[in-house]
């Protein structure tokens, strides 16, 4: 099952590092060469191996362009590049969103610690990668039936174990 990777152009190499000390078992190979190889899997990647394909947001478009299916679409610091504004009464979403959100996979993770730094609407883009709101949305219909959802809150039961919020 292949896992696409998508980062800022100077995290690819401290991904792949990361890759190969923390999961030796994983193949891990950068979009260029999984290209060149005809995105036929990962080179030296062996049958049923987990793999990974690391590629920047500037590659973003022409990985979507390839029609290509992926078990996962992980997207790293999206804060940096899946950008949204209030336009005319409506959420305008940067390029590399709607590339992002082109991308087709089963699973997509926002990997990040900083989900907005200014305003609301910086996490706007993410939510349309993640196709919990489209691309073109208001803010007034779709986020506010999705942020109860979005709120996570870790508490233990008396024991010390975890509790999970009830769902309402």
């Amino acid at each position: 099952a292949e896992t696409l990777v998508l980062v800022p152009p100077l995290l690819i190499g401290q991904w792949k590092q990361e890759a190969q000390c923390r999961a030796p078992g994983v193949a891990c190979c950068e979009w260029a060469a999984y290209r060149a190889a005809g995105a036929r899997g990962v080179p030296g990647a062996a049958s049923g191996r987990p793999s990974m394909v690391l590629a920047s947001y500037d590659d973003a478009a022409e990985v979507a362009a390839q029609r290509l299916s992926w078990w996962r679409v992980v997207c790293d610091e999206p804060h940096t590049t899946l950008t949204a504004r209030p336009m005319s009464g409506r959420i305008h979403v940067s390029p590399q969103v709607a590339a992002c959100a082109a991308i087709d996979a089963g699973r997509r993770w926002c990997l990040t610690g900083t989900p907005f730094t200014e305003s609301l609407f910086e996490v706007f883009g993410q939510l349309a990668f993640l196709r919990l709101i489209g691309g073109d949305d208001t803010g007034r219909a779709g986020v506010p039936s999705v942020l109860p959802a979005l709120h996570f809150r870790n508490e233990l039961d008396g024991g010390g174990r975890y509790k999970a919020p009830a769902h309402h």
